[in-house]
Parts: C-alpha cells; sequence; structure tokens
C-alpha cells in the first residue's frame, strides 16, 4: 500500500471513528428500536412516524454503509490473497458512495411509483427497507468479526456466509412488503411485478457487478 493511501485509508477510519463515538447513544437507541420493531412488524411505521427515530436510524444507516465499506475493502485482500486494481482508500469511496447512489436512486423511483398509484406506500418500503438492511449489516458484523480473528477461511466460505445473511433479512423484508401493500389495496400480481422490477432485479445487477 502506497504511503499516501494508507493515509486516506487512516483519515476514513478516524472519521468513522468520530462519527461513532459522537453518535453512540442515538446508534444504540437506534438498533434497539429497529430489532424490536423487525420482530414486531406492525411497529415498523412507528420509526418513521417519529422524526427522531427515523433521523436516528439514518443516521446509523450511514455509519453502517462506512463501515461495510471499509470491512469489504479491507477483507477481499486478506481473504482472496490478491491486491486490489484500486488504492484500498479509493476501493472504500467507491463502495460507499455506489450504496449511497443505490439508495437514492431506488427513493427517486419510489416516489415516481407514489406519483403513479396516487400513494405514499412505495416511499414507506424504501424507509422499511433500510431498516431490514441494518437488520442485514448486524447478522454481518459477527461474521466479519470472526473473518479478522481466523486466518484461514475461504472466500467462498465468506460469501456463503453473505448470502445467508442477506437472505434472511430479505425474506423478512419480502413478508414485510406483501402484508404493507395487501393492507393498501395492491394485488398479489401487483406485489410481485414491484418485487421483481425494483427490489429482485437491481439486488442481482449489484451482486453480478460484484462478480465480475
Amino acid at each position: 500500500m502506497e504511503k499516501w493511501d494508507a493515509y486516506a485509508l487512516l483519515a476514513i477510519c478516524i472519521v468513522t471513528l468520530l462519527f461513532t463515538l459522537a453518535l453512540f447513544s442515538r446508534m444504540y437507541t437506534a438498533i434497539g428500536n429497529i430489532l424490536y420493531s423487525i420482530w414486531h412488524g406492525n411497529s415498523l411505521e412507528r420509526i418513521e412516524d417519529n422524526s427522531s427515530m427515523s433521523r436516528s436510524r439514518n443516521l446509523l444507516a450511514v455509519l453502517f454503509a462506512l463501515l461495510i465499506s471499509l470491512a469489504a475493502t479491507n477483507l477481499y485482500e486478506r481473504v482472496s490473497g490478491t491486491e486490489p486494481e484500486l488504492p484500498d482508500s479509493l476501493a472504500c469511496t467507491a463502495i460507499f458512495t455506489g450504496l449511497l447512489l443505490l439508495y437514492f436512486s431506488k427513493s427517486i423511483t419510489f416516489r415516481i411509483m407514489d406519483w403513479v398509484n396516487y400513494t405514499n406506500v412505495f416511499s414507506l418500503l424504501n424507509k422499511i427497507y433500510l431498516s431490514y438492511a441494518i437488520f442485514f449489516v448486524l447478522l454481518l458484523l459477527p461474521g466479519i468479526a470472526i473473518l479478522y480473528l481466523v486466518d484461514d477461511i475461504s472466500l467462498q466460505s465468506c460469501e456463503y456466509y453473505c448470502i445467508t445473511a442477506f437472505a434472511l433479512a430479505f425474506l423478512m423484508f419480502v413478508q414485510k412488503s406483501y402484508a404493507l401493500l395487501k393492507s393498501k389495496g395492491f394485488s398479489i400480481n401487483f406485489w410481485i411485478l414491484y418485487l421483481c422490477t425494483l427490489e429482485i432485479l437491481p439486488a442481482t445487477a449489484v451482486i453480478l457487478a460484484l462478480e465480475y
């Protein structure tokens, strides 16, 4: 790693640490609210009705995006045993920027869906999706810790763990999205169309892009 890249990556780590320390109490509360709401599905809307809770959730999502970007940059090089094409600091920044762009592009798409269908349920779904994304990262954290502690874990084992954690969080979100759209009068055919075009297709595109 070049010296400038090491300094840039250190700066990212310091910013992430300071952000964590500054918002520790709010993040702790946000994690508790998200876990409670996910296991009591009807409570997820409660986060969106409370501006303080939703702000804390959003800040937690930004922090987790930073943590995932740092972990992905470091662990790929360590587990695969190959040098990435991009410097670590640029790779971390690219992953973080990509995650933000993915969420904001989904937000715009969901707002258009709200406008077309004269509803606000899709914007609500997008915010609820953010809670499940945080839940997914919480599932990943023990695996990331193990990867740092154990030296001989293969890249394939890492991929299996990530896929399992994603599948669990995504299936829980699928159940919630079906219940919410059904409660707003949408048909099961519309739900299947929404799921394939706005959830499964983008997720598949991201996975294929990462493999490429």
